[in-house]
């Protein structure tokens, strides 16, 4: 009986439709998974190295290429086969799902520590805290797939939008908190104050694009098919979202590339408003020496 509803599950999110779309959303599916499975296969060397500098420092990160390794697997064996297996895969791809956003929320929450009470979390910054932190992310996200799946006839479009639902506040709290106590401490470096504000932010702009859509298509779902199709297809490529944020974690890139960038365009914008600045002195000297030879 379970395994029927979560295949009616599966098929009212992705598999409902004709032909064309059915056709259309396995090789989207198919892509997402195999270039997804490409690049992480391809950051874990990066990881390994800073897992050798710091031990620390990647466990939140580790967890999420993790988990996006999971949902990349279950992806494509989700689309490729039909029936239980079918089913049983959506189903771990969506458990590794909730463990992802979980460790968003972890990673957020980890930067507003560190600037907000950064003497607390120095001394609380070991690997026992990082190994509980992430065993409770875990249970935390199984144990509610667990009370999803055994309840999945009575309610659970509710279960699983009010999981997707819970991080958004935390997110928007993190960051605004962030933003407020960066801007009050001058002991903090203009690029370091850029670097963490560019991954709160895209942690809340990637919760936004990705989860929101699809709490939207839960609750609506029969109204607007199309809406539906595109949530779904943002849905499954979170994982390839997820290595954008790695991208914006690794420091040595982001001060290579993406602040070198902002520096330059801070300094077109500095230059620009230099000239101004010259051509209004210009236009004031001009027109005092036309009163005074007047």
């Amino acid at each position: 009986m379970e395994e029927s509803c979560n295949e009616s599950f599966y098929n009212n999110s992705c598999m409902e439709t004709d032909y064309t779309y059915k056709t259309v959303l396995d090789y989207v599916f198919l892509s997402v998974g195999s270039v997804g499975l490409f690049l992480i296969l391809l950051a874990l060397y990066p990881v390994y190295s800073m897992i050798r500098k710091d031990p620390i420092a990647p466990v939140s990160l580790i967890n999420l290429l993790i988990s996006d390794l999971i949902q990349l697997c279950c992806l494509i064996v989700m689309v490729k086969t039909n029936g239980d297996i079918s089913a049983l895969s959506f189903n771990i791809h969506l458990c590794a799902k909730m463990v992802s956003i979980s460790f968003m929320v972890v990673i957020s929450m980890e930067r507003y520590l560190c600037v907000a009470w950064p003497i607390w979390y120095r001394f609380n910054q070991n690997i026992k805290n990082y190994i509980i932190i992430s065993l409770m992310a875990w249970l935390l996200s199984v144990f509610y797939f667990s009370v999803y799946f055994f309840t999945f006839i009575y309610g659970y479009a509710i279960l699983v939008s009010c999981y997707f639902l819970f991080p958004f506040p935390l997110l928007t709290f993190f960051l605004y908190k962030t933003i407020k106590v960066l801007y009050a401490s001058p002991g903090v470096n203009r690029a370091e104050k850029l670097r963490i504000i560019s991954i709160l932010s895209l942690v809340l702009i990637m919760y936004l694009v990705i989860f929101l859509p699809t709490v939207i298509s839960i609750w609506y779902y029969k109204y607007d098919e199309t809406f539906s199709y595109i949530a779904n297809i943002l849905f499954f490529s979170s994982p390839l979202a997820d290595l954008v944020l790695y991208i914006f974690m690794r420091k040595d890139i982001f001060d290579r590339y993406l602040l070198s960038f902002c520096c330059c365009r801070m300094y077109e914008e500095e230059m620009s408003s230099t000239v101004e600045n010259v051509d209004i002195s210009r236009r004031f000297s001009e027109d005092a020496e036309r009163g005074i030879t007047e």
